[in-house]
């Protein structure tokens, strides 16, 4: 497989109940494989969001096939990004049972390889809310 190298990514948190899992990682499809990961928390029935910023070294267009793994978790199934230009991936967390699982979000392009990012997922209880009583 023939490989580019790319620009830097950025990795932004959107949500302020997701745990930060790094400002910026050097993207280099050279080494392709596991990247830095992800540390999404959210209470049960709430959805938070991530947000993967990735740049094309390639002078054409490229799109990415993207692949979302792990209980709560979803994202577009691809990515496109301008030639020599730059894209953000919203990936949203969105528990439907308490308790911590693992996940990932992978990318696949036929040139610039594929590279992914472990998840761990961590759902807690929503708070108790009282019904009001009956009259």
């Amino acid at each position: 497989m023939r490989v580019a190298r790319a620009q830097p990514e950025k990795i932004d948190f959107s949500a302020g109940d997701i745990t930060d899992g790094g400002d910026l990682v050097d993207l280099s499809p050279s080494d392709t494989g596991e990247r830095s990961t992800l540390r999404l928390r959210a209470p049960v029935r709430v959805a938070a969001t991530a947000r993967l910023t990735l740049a094309n070294p390639l002078e054409t267009p490229a799109v990415f096939r993207a692949r979302c793994e792990g209980h709560g978790l979803l994202g577009a199934p691809t990515l496109t990004l301008p030639a020599k230009g730059s894209g953000a991936y919203e990936v949203t967390y969105s528990p439907l049972v308490a308790g911590t699982t693992r996940g990932s979000v992978s990318f696949t392009h036929d040139i610039l390889g594929e590279f992914w990012y472990p998840a761990t997922l961590v759902a807690e209880e929503a708070p108790v809310e009282e019904a009001p009583a009956a009259a």
